[in-house]
């Protein structure tokens, strides 16, 4: 049985921090510095000027002791540092508040479908929920995971990849959302290897009835809808 998500929201009271659940009853006296919202069951929370995670009944789960970076909780993990300028250490907590720091790594994302965003000496990949590089730093850019898919840019252009880091589609866009891809070509044809899309010749569309919204593809005054195969998807001038 499904445990009921709560929604504690929160409070600031005399200068500190609390939580109330949607009745508007305290659940969690205010005792903190700052403190923000619930994700998977854990918040961040500061005090004395450091970061720590709460559970739901308002128990340090993670002592604080980050710099004041507020992350939320995403696939289990968190994204957090530590040290100063001339030294900091990023990586990730767990939510029994374990912590692994990843050596040389100097920015840390959210983790999204299976992996998350790092960077290293100025260039950007991939490490996935063993805390085990999964593609290496040679990004100029590299966007979350979604559907699979993550937007990445070096050298030879931008594109997007599948989660073993093979070029999937030689495109450069938006990131998925839940199977759809936005993006912005100049010409007539968008070529896509094995396939030619034509474009419809309408200035605003949307999809004819759909439940998902579909981002569009614009090429020149031409505009349609794309999903994750390079399809066109029809839809219905606006």
């Amino acid at each position: 049985m499904l445990r009921k998500r709560r929604h504690w929201l929160p409070i600031d009271e005399n200068g500190k921090c609390g939580y109330i659940d949607q009745t508007g009853s305290v659940v969690i006296s205010p005792r903190f510095d700052q403190c923000w919202s619930f994700s998977e069951g854990l918040a961040g929370v500061e005090l004395q000027h450091k970061l720590g995670f709460i559970d739901e009944t308002g128990s340090l789960v993670v002592r604080p002791q980050f710099p004041w970076y507020p992350q939320y909780f995403k696939e289990g993990f968190a994204p957090i540092s530590a040290g100063n300028r001339s030294f900091e250490q990023w990586g990730f907590v767990d939510k029994t508040g374990k912590i692994t720091f990843l050596p040389s790594v100097t920015y840390v994302d959210n983790f999204s479908g299976g992996f998350a965003v790092i960077e290293s000496k100025g260039l950007r990949g991939y490490v996935d929920r063993s805390m085990s590089i999964a593609i290496e730093p040679k990004y100029k850019y590299a966007s979350r995971f979604n559907d699979g898919l993550a937007h990445v840019t070096d050298d030879t252009g931008s594109y997007y990849i599948d989660g073993a880091g093979r070029k999937v589609l030689d495109l450069d866009g938006s990131d998925f959302r839940k199977g759809w891809l936005s993006l912005s070509l100049m010409g007539n044809l968008v070529s896509l290897t094995f396939l030619e899309i034509p474009l419809l010749a309408t200035n605003s569309i949307r999809p004819d009835g759909s439940t998902t919204a579909c981002p569009s593809v614009k090429i020149r005054d031409k505009w349609g809808f794309i999903d994750r195969s390079g399809q066109i998807v029809n839809s219905t001038p606006v």
